[in-house]
């Protein structure tokens, strides 16, 4: 995961640069933060910390190349196996059901499960120690996510026509979100991803 945390410090980090004057000038407003923690443990650990102003990462957006951004919008390829034609028509049967879990993992080393409850979907898919391993070692492996995604953000998200997906619009929701979005834990490796009116 050493990796993957070199990465998110890279992209995000250059993203922070470029909207670093808008933070400057932005004040103590009561604007959305979005703020992304990378965690590790031991003697080669790597720890990243980014705080963006969503309304920076709206900037950031608009400046995407014209291919790939229409008007705040992305548009996928035709020829993959999942369109976003027909994400957006699952999306529409799972909400027409409402409450409940869709999705439920139950093995002797993992569980997971996928629920609608309310106006969020919960992601939580955790392994489970062996009854035969010590707890040193099984805590220092041990994997789990959990997350929180919004109703609202999802629903903006595949507001659009076709094979397109409104991030602008997803962005005007999470800025009514405060709160935890994602929590990963892959061993002794942390992630958080958070949304508050706090710039650090």
């Amino acid at each position: 995961m050493k990796r993957a945390v070199w990465i998110v410090a890279l992209v995000l980090g250059v993203t922070a640069l470029g909207a670093g004057v808008w933070a400057q000038t932005s004040g103590t407003s009561a604007t959305p933060w979005l703020h992304v923690r990378v965690m590790e443990d031991g003697d080669d650990s790597a720890n990243v910390n980014v705080n963006l102003p969503l309304t920076a990462v709206e900037a950031v957006v608009a400046m995407m190349p014209e291919r790939v951004m229409d008007r705040g919008r992305i548009r996928l390829s035709r020829d993959q196996e999942l369109s976003v034609s027909d994400l957006r028509s699952v999306w529409e049967a799972v909400r027409a059901t409402g409450d409940g879990e869709f999705v439920s993992i139950e093995r002797d080393d993992r569980q997971g499960r996928v629920a609608l409850s309310g106006d969020v979907i919960q992601i939580q898919f955790e392994e489970r120690e062996d009854d035969d391993s010590s707890d040193d070692d099984s805590s220092d492996d041990r994997r789990s996510v959990r997350a929180e995604i919004p109703v609202a953000v999802v629903d903006a998200l595949l507001s659009g026509d076709d094979d397109v997906l409104d991030l602008v619009g997803a962005l005007e929701q999470l800025k009514e979100i405060r709160g935890d979005l994602v929590r990963v834990t892959n061993g002794d490796e942390r992630v958080r991803v958070w949304i508050d009116d706090e710039q650090s």
